[in-house]
Order: C-alpha cells, then structure tokens, then sequence
C-alpha cells in the first residue's frame, strides 16, 4: 500500500464567515493537475514560499525542510463545509506547516487533523493552532482504546475547539 496522509483543517466555527472566506481564498490558487489547470483550496507556496533547489534531490529537500513534505499538493482537494477543507498529501503530515499558517492568521484557532497510513500502520494526529501555538495535540494509532475510541468520534477536537 501507498504511503500517504490525508489532512483536515477546520477554522474555528465560532469565527464569522466573512473572516472564514477571506481565510481560505489567502491559501487557495490556481494550480495545474494532470495537465489542467485547477483551483487548489490550499497552496503550500503561499503559506512558506520556497524555491526550487538545484536538482532533484535539492527540490525535494528544500521542501521537505520548509513544509514537512515533498509536494505542494496532492491530488483529493475537497471542501467539507464552509469551514474545513481535506486535501492530501505525500508520505507524511504537515503540522509544521499548519502551526506556521496559524502564526500569520492569529485571529483565527485552527483545528489540524492528520490520519497517516503507513508499511500496514494506521494513526491519526489532531493538533489546535492559535497565534502559533500548539493548544493541544494528541496521537491516536490504530488497535489501541484511544483510537478505537477516537475513530467512534471522528472529529471530536475540532468540534471541542469552539
């Protein structure tokens, strides 16, 4: 099986939806897929720009170093509500990135939800942002109570954050 993450960020549902809106057209973008252009939700560039390496190994790196992970996006962009977006990326999950995103929009508590499977292991990490701080984070992985318990509600610290 594949390595991958599949990633959740919520913004607050307390938040008024005027900032909400404003919030994810500053991370979103046109980006190209397969060949057609497509509107990405969220575009690591515009959270931490960086810039190509010389060479492959160097492309990679630099990104890696700087959003925890190798591509800007991944196919699987989707909005769940008005206030949460999934979208996917490569190999691993970008905390980092998404306490980096919370530290340039301190008006807003963001709830950061990774679920890594990985060589047959399954885990779930959750993490609430303010300001750039961490307010709580918690793994989760598959075949212990607390992620048997977790999974019966899924998205409980996100909903708890309000």
């Amino acid at each position: 099986m594949a390595d991958w993450a599949k990633n959740i960020l919520q913004v607050d549902k307390e938040v008024k939806k005027s900032v909400v809106a404003a919030f994810f057209t500053s991370i979103a973008s046109k980006g190209e897929f397969e060949g057609e252009e497509t509107d990405l939700l969220i575009d690591f560039q515009k959270i931490v720009p960086v810039t190509s390496g010389d060479g492959e190994s160097d492309w990679r790196k630099t990104r890696r170093d700087a959003w925890g992970t190798k591509a800007c996006y991944y196919f699987g962009q989707r909005k769940l509500d008005e206030n949460t977006i999934e979208f996917l990326t490569a190999w691993t999950g970008v905390p980092k990135l998404m306490r980096e995103l919370s530290r340039q929009h301190p008006e807003i508590k963001l709830c950061y939800i990774c679920e890594l499977e990985s060589r047959g292991r399954h885990s779930i990490g959750t993490f609430i942002f303010h300001g750039g701080e961490v307010l709580s984070d918690a793994c989760y992985e598959r075949g212990t109570e607390s992620y048997e318990k977790y999974m019966k509600d899924l998205y409980n610290e996100c909903d708890a954050m309000g």
